[in-house]
């Protein structure tokens, strides 16, 4: 009976249920507990806002305050940046740690120079977490599309379901030469390879280094451009690797990672000489993960590193970057045969032979037959 009570709140919609709902928030029973707050959050208007912040910024209960913070975040309130911000110098770690991550996810409220100082200011290794997502967070949200360097790998216009397919990697290729970032599943761009069924377009392209492929149904659209981080962002996390902390620096550099880019990639490689072993372990995983081919001259140096686990990862990356080239098969193949001698784990040959596939060539395939005598 109490909890269909609760339920009934929300579609009456009275003030007056809030300090009802907020109070019984903290019941003994759970189920109470649990429906007061899932209907305080269902509560319309701006009165039921109030209410919340209120929670937040007057209430000293710990469990209140997260429950607040909670509430903050499902109904999107907006125009509590301010009220976060404090929040995050709170007394209890959970309540900043929580604080924090919900700043990251608030859009234009925050600066990016404000995030940053919360990494450096961050007290336990929680708060550097939520503060290195919510960096990350941002960086990918704010990105800008831009035109990128784009190369259509592999394109087919097929039935959505089976039926007939063409190959249309070449006008496709043509397309993007002509000037055209967005490219529409049509019949009228690729022909009807399967007449009275609906179509998809699915297309691989390498745009700035970066492999992806998208597909999309007839009539809809595939936009070929990559988000750049802005140029400000990558110098606030550079000016701060200056002085950070070592737990600091390290979230940092896995920022840079998520932002990409050649400024934040340049910062991977300073950092990959830095004289803290730390920094510079992090440094080189980040840069033999690197998703673009910018850094394959860096991770193919790497690849005769004394270090076991550095030339592991280093070899790991140069086989997953080599195919990504710009290049022709030749040289592609040129640079797995320098590697093949320095493979002797069957996890990186393994590897080697899924990158040999995405090289079309009967040298390639020479170069996979030679291992079907390997059992493993």
């Amino acid at each position: 009976m109490r909890i269909a009570a609760i339920e009934a709140m929300p579609p009456i919609g009275d003030a007056s249920a809030l300090g009802v709902l907020a109070k019984l928030m903290n019941d003994s029973d759970s189920q109470i507990a649990s429906a007061a707050q899932e209907n305080l959050a269902a509560m319309p208007g701006k009165k039921a806002d109030d209410a919340i912040m209120a929670m937040l910024q007057k209430s000293s209960d710990t469990e209140s305050q997260l429950k607040a913070l909670e509430l903050i975040g499902r109904r999107r309130m907006e125009n509590v940046a301010d009220a976060l911000l404090k929040a995050t110098k709170d007394n209890d770690e959970s309540v900043r740690t929580a604080a924090i991550k919900m700043l990251g996810d608030l859009g234009g409220e925050v600066k990016f120079a404000k995030l940053v100082d919360l990494l450096l200011g961050a007290r336990s290794p929680a708060e550097i977490r939520a503060a290195e997502r919510a960096l990350a967070t941002t960086c990918k949200r704010d990105a800008k599309p831009v035109p990128g360097n784009v190369k259509i790998r592999k394109a087919v216009y097929r039935g959505a379901q089976g039926g007939g397919s063409a190959d249309v990697t070449k006008k496709a290729a043509k397309m993007v030469a002509d000037g055209m970032m967005t490219i529409e599943a049509s019949n009228s761009n690729f022909g009807d390879p399967a007449q009275g069924i609906v179509k998809q377009l699915e297309i691989e392209f390498t745009a700035n280094g970066v492999t992806q492929s998208k597909t999309v149904r007839e009539g809809q659209s595939i936009t070929l451009l990559v988000g750049a981080t802005p140029p400000a962002y990558i110098d606030e996390l550079k000016n701060a690797m200056t002085n950070a902390p070592t737990q600091q620096k390290l979230a940092l550099l896995r920022v840079l990672r998520a932002a990409q880019g050649p400024r934040a990639l340049d910062a991977i490689r300073t950092a990959a000489k830095d004289s803290n072993s730390d920094i510079r372990s992090e440094a080189i995983s980040i840069l033999c993960g690197w998703p673009s081919v910018e850094a394959l001259n860096d991770v193919l140096k790497l690849t005769t590193a004394s270090d076991r686990k550095v030339k592991i990862l280093a070899l790991r990356g140069a086989i997953r970057l080599i195919p990504l080239q710009d290049t022709g098969v030749v040289g592609k193949l040129g640079q797995f045969k320098e590697l093949m001698p320095l493979i002797q784990r069957n996890e990186e040959k393994r590897l080697l032979l899924g990158s040999l596939a995405a090289v079309p060539s009967k040298d390639a395939l020479a170069m996979a037959i030679a291992y079907l005598d390997h059992a493993a």
